[in-house]
């Protein structure tokens, strides 16, 4: 949200204000496994400011819905890639991730960008990676991970 992490962070491994977690839970309902959490991280950007995320997991897709509470703050979704993963935008909204066993996994979602941050592979050990960042529109964004062949 504004370009600002949910946990301010005062170096790399000391943390500040720590977002804190409410409203999680897991259930499962047949062949669905849902997760769901918010947190109030983004408290010190706009007072009430909630981000809610909610897994939708099958054994064919992964939906990931992301929500904020104030339609008018500017947010994304971050997904940071182990640096072994190779990306290749497939279209607009879709990016193919290649698996270093040769699995192909495919993300799907509306304005999505691919990107460069860093991996941590240890202490002091950060490489350059990719990562996919998503849009919210209107406070809210979808993304959809499936296996390609399942």
């Amino acid at each position: 949200v504004r370009d600002q992490d949910s946990s301010e962070m005062w170096s790399v491994f000391r943390v500040a204000r720590r977002a804190t977690v409410f409203d999680a839970m897991a259930l499962r309902s047949g062949e669905f496994v849902k997760i769901s959490g918010k947190h109030d991280g983004y408290q010190r950007i706009s007072h009430g400011l909630v981000h809610s995320r909610d897994w939708r997991c099958s054994a064919e897709k992964i939906k990931i819905s992301d929500h904020v509470n104030r339609l008018q703050i500017n947010a994304v979704s971050r997904f940071i890639l182990h640096p072994a993963v190779k990306c290749k935008r497939v279209s607009e909204d879709k990016i193919s991730l290649f698996l270093p066993g040769g699995q192909r996994v495919s993300i799907e979602a509306s304005m999505i960008t691919l990107g460069t941050s860093s991996y941590a592979l240890g202490f002091n050990n950060r490489v350059k990676t990719s990562e996919l960042i998503v849009q919210l529109k209107d406070g809210k964004a979808l993304t959809e991970i499936s296996i390609d062949g399942v």
